[in-house]
């Protein structure tokens, strides 16, 4: 037997995800917008999960953590799944590199390496500068 392949879904979409029965992307064709689309669903029909032009986003089992790619009021957000109304602000400005493990949320100022914030992934929103809370000589050369 061979191998075949169908067509899923067709759009511009950028950065999917899979959740459960759900696959989250950002949609190129519609200002970067973050969209989902249930995929056991006969017809694929996008729902609009985030109304905002976003740069980066990622997903844990409670919430989508995600940043407003805004010139003048970029930020970095997080919103509990299926609540698309109301969103916490994490930290003002630009950030990337969102990595989500079950204690802690971690980012990275955009284009700065050297300096990982975190902040608890459950609870209330505390960021904190990874150089604050360890002692990271020790990895230096």
């Amino acid at each position: 037997t061979g191998n075949t392949s169908t067509t899923f879904f067709e759009g511009n979409c950028y950065m999917c995800i899979p959740d459960g029965h759900d696959l989250y992307y950002i949609d190129a064709d519609d200002n970067y917008k973050l969209k989902k689309i249930n995929t056991t669903a006969t017809v694929k029909t996008p729902e609009t999960v985030i109304n905002q032009r976003i740069s980066t986003y990622n997903i844990d089992s409670n919430y989508i953590y995600f940043q407003v790619d805004d010139e003048q009021n970029g930020m970095l957000c997080r919103m509990k799944k299926n609540d698309n109304t109301d969103y916490d602000i994490i930290a003002e400005g630009h950030y990337e590199k969102i990595n989500t493990t079950s204690r802690y949320i971690y980012f990275y100022k955009l284009k700065e390496t050297s300096d990982a914030y975190r902040t608890p992934a459950n609870g209330a929103v505390h960021v904190e500068k990874l150089s604050d809370v360890f002692d990271l000589s020790i990895y230096k050369d």
